[in-house]
């Protein structure tokens, strides 16, 4: 099982739920769903594996993504994952983040 390398603090997802205008910068909140969605694009998800953790099926996971990007203002996932950061709607924990270049089990 993998490590959630990208996180939405407790207190800011709280506040996101409970006071919409806290989305700063986007003109329309994301909702809780889409916030999932989001943070698990972060974490490097496919559709199908946001699908199974959401019990949702991939069509909805598609629906939710491009609303996700139309609120961000993006066309792809990568893209998502800097605004959002840019935001602070997710956040890298950096001991455990590293990118995939550098990981040993892709080193020769």
């Amino acid at each position: 099982m993998k490590t959630a390398p990208w996180m939405v603090s407790p207190t800011r997802l709280h506040q996101m739920h409970s006071d919409p205008a806290r989305n700063d910068g986007l003109a329309e909140p994301l909702s809780p769903r889409e916030l999932e969605v989001l943070v698990a694009i972060c974490e490097g998800e496919s559709n199908r594996e946001i699908a199974s953790k959401l019990a949702i099926r991939v069509g909805t996971v598609k629906y939710h993504t491009a609303h996700i990007f139309g609120k961000l203002g993006v066309l792809r996932r990568t893209q998502a994952v800097a605004v959002a950061i840019y935001l602070g709607l997710v956040r890298p924990e950096w001991p455990r983040l590293r990118p995939v270049a550098c990981r040993q089990d892709h080193l020769e």
